[in-house]
């Protein structure tokens, strides 16, 4: 019975021991940031099955960005709700019209086009982003009409004056949005917000200028809505380039088409940059 009486009276000493050793705050911080390096890593450079296959991605770009009555109900719709927020100066009914928007698909299709060399791609992604910005133009000339609101508030004058922040803003949007494509972990909703936050607003703007008679105003929402749309093209292109699983050296007409891009984004950001630094 003496040796049970002994280990109960010592077991619990060992507890205490161990809940008072010190904590190394410096070792926590190493591996508390080790570990977001890695994660950082793995998220953006990494190439493993943690993306989706090249097939799968077109798969899922070519079923969103086809001009079926379900896409041309969401361009409506958006171009209802952000022209409407424009006119009423309201930041959360524009946010609205954002969300719905599939204009982003069209530009991703393109940007995917160009990437694999698939000249179909980008020959319907073409047409359906023409037909898309025509449409939303002309849906918002017509709520402008419509409206009894003929006034230029802040919402609609802070996109008449572009400058070269928005295309870096759209640069960003492109890289969240071809990530989104490939990237299970990144959110294909984010993505289509973040797009659409640089595309919709501008058409939008465009034909209220239309409906208002004011030149100025048209166009300068359809050369924002240009230089974002060039800049996302410009970058979802690369993002495609360097997570394709097509593990081959990059063409001629690949690099060739990619420096035609940045020649483009380069000469529709002219204006953007004296805009920021002379305006």
């Amino acid at each position: 019975m003496e040796p049970h009486a002994h280990h109960r009276e010592t077991a619990p000493d060992a507890a205490p021991k161990e809940a008072g050793r010190p904590i190394d705050l410096a070792a926590l911080k190493r591996q508390a940031w080790q570990d977001t390096v890695h994660e950082l890593r793995d998220l953006v450079f990494s190439k493993d099955a943690a993306y989706e296959a090249d097939a799968a991605v077109s798969r899922k770009i070519d079923e969103n960005s086809r001009f079926t009555p379900g896409f041309l109900a969401l361009l409506a719709g958006a171009s209802v709700v952000c022209t409407l927020g424009l006119l009423m100066n309201s930041s959360a009914v524009i946010i609205g019209g954002m969300i719905i928007s599939p204009i982003m698909w069209p530009l991703i299709k393109a940007a995917f086009g160009v990437s694999f060399e698939n000249l179909s791609y980008i020959w319907r992604a073409a047409a359906i982003l023409a037909f898309s910005v025509i449409l939303a133009v002309l849906a918002s000339a017509a709520i402008t009409l419509l409206s009894p609101i003929h006034a230029l508030d802040a919402e609609i004058l802070a996109r008449t004056h572009p400058t070269f922040l928005d295309i870096v803003v759209a640069l960003v949007a492109g890289f969240v949005a071809a990530l989104g494509m490939i990237k299970p972990r990144i959110s294909e909703n984010l993505a289509g917000v973040a797009i659409a936050v640089s595309l919709m607003p501008p058409l939008c703007v465009a034909g209220i200028g239309i409906a208002l008679v004011n030149g100025a105003v048209s166009l300068a929402g359809l050369y924002l809505f240009l230089e974002n749309a060039v800049a996302i093209i410009f970058v979802a292109t690369l993002v495609f380039a360097y997570y394709s699983r097509v593990t081959k050296r990059m063409s001629v007409w690949r690099r060739r088409s990619i420096i035609a891009l940045a020649i483009v984004l380069a000469i529709v950001s002219i204006p953007g940059i004296v805009s920021l630094y002379h305006g």
